[in-house]
């Protein structure tokens, strides 16, 4: 028995259901307000600093179309009533998401050439650029609706719309991608010993992860403890796992292992801990920038990588047909026409067996020889042979009847 495709209904309701989650996640684990003491300084919008729902929309949108706004919508009301909003407060501000998610599917779709596979930078450079545009217009409306609903001053609108704009940004620029490169579609499949090797660096990072954002000391008896969580700059370790799942392993590996990474370096952010919880109040701005620089390379060094492999092989193709060709070009040469090669200096270099055949001469004995020495046979005049030196010094071929002694 085979199972049947789902409905449009029930990927609308998965996609509901999924945005729900994310942002209710997101206000759950990572708002001020529940995690208790850790972000007094900041407000309220803050704890939107990271929030991969905006991700999910946006793909949700590029994939099927505005028809999921619909879902987009719902997930979005349902993760207010969910947060404790009132009825029609989550109503209103669940518009946002769809609207920024329209908005960066707008900005996409003004180069008709966009390709949903990400196949290069340039396209993954497009969601880059409708994360930007989604992430305002989202945060915008989000924040109209906290202004006009008087869930918000004018004085904290400003910061607090800030953040908003940041957090959906990076949720953008971290799952959008993610999701275009892992969903199914025809690629060349991953051979056994990068998957192995993926895992070993993805292993490696979440290692060095642990202890530099979430302070569990898997290290404290190596020796590279003390180091390790002490200092801001060993945070910069992971952009060496990132470039090295980038160049050995590809695109999708990367994407994966920088959520995951995001993942919990924010945990630890968030909960006081970790090598950013040493950046005061600026803690989540260091966040941000971080992973936004982290993704950026990341990804265009991916893209990179895999846009010079497939040039390479691109490259190989074109090397075998074209020598599929001259080889073909070289044996209709060899049944029809006399052809002779001759070095800088003026010697054969490479003759063919028609030319051997109208000579007489056998190839070993032309080659590193004088044609004049060999084959002058006194019935053209000089003028004939100057005009053939002078095509010769040229480098053009001559091409044209001698008067030639054979053997």
């Amino acid at each position: 028995m085979t199972a049947t495709a789902p409905t449009p209904w029930t990927r609308l309701a998965g996609v509901a259901l999924l945005y729900a989650g994310l942002s209710w996640g997101a206000w759950h684990f990572f708002n001020p307000r529940v995690v208790a003491n850790t972000l007094p300084a900041l407000s309220e919008g803050s704890g939107r600093v990271f929030f991969l729902a905006s991700g999910l929309a946006l793909a949700a949108v590029i994939l099927g179309g505005l028809r999921y706004a619909v879902a987009i919508w719902l997930g979005a009301w349902l993760a207010g009533l969910a947060s404790g909003q009132t009825l029609g407060i989550s109503a209103l501000l669940a518009c946002a998401a769809p609207a920024g998610a329209a908005a960066g599917l707008g900005w996409i779709r003004r180069s008709p050439a966009f390709d949903t596979t990400l196949p290069d930078l340039s396209h993954y450079l497009q969601v880059v650029g409708a994360a930007v545009l989604g992430a305002a217009v989202s945060a915008g409306m989000g924040h109209l609706v906290l202004l006009g609903t008087q869930h918000t001053s004018s004085g904290d609108f400003l910061p607090s719309l800030v953040y908003w704009w940041m957090g959906d940004t990076l949720g953008i620029v971290l799952l959008t991608p993610m999701i275009l490169l892992w969903r199914p579609h025809r690629q060349r499949s991953t051979s056994r010993h990068r998957v192995i090797e993926g895992l070993l660096i993805v292993g490696l990072m979440m290692l060095f992860g642990a202890d530099i954002h979430l302070g569990l000391g898997l290290l404290v008896n190596s020796g590279l403890s003390a180091s390790i969580q002490t200092s801001m700059s060993q945070a910069y370790w992971l952009f060496m796992y990132i470039a090295l799942l980038a160049v050995r392993v590809g695109r999708r590996a990367t994407s994966a292992a920088l959520v995951l990474a995001a993942v919990i370096n924010v945990t630890g952010t968030y909960h006081g801990v970790g090598v950013f919880s040493q950046d005061g109040s600026a803690r989540l701005v260091s966040f941000w920038f971080f992973h936004i620089c982290l993704s950026l390379v990341g990804l265009s060094l991916a893209f990179h990588t895999h846009t010079n492999h497939r040039l390479r092989k691109a490259l190989a193709r074109r090397e075998v047909k074209a020598h599929r060709e001259l080889s073909n070009i070289e044996q209709a040469l060899n049944l029809h026409t006399a052809v002779a090669v001759l070095d800088g200096d003026g010697l054969f270099s490479t003759v063919n067996e028609q030319f051997c055949r109208a000579s007489g001469y056998s190839a070993q004995e032309l080659v590193g020889q004088s044609p004049q020495q060999m084959l002058f046979s006194g019935l053209q005049d000089q003028t004939y042979d100057q005009a053939i030196e002078e095509q010769k010094a040229s480098g053009r071929p001559w091409m044209g009847e001698f008067a030639n002694r054979a053997k």
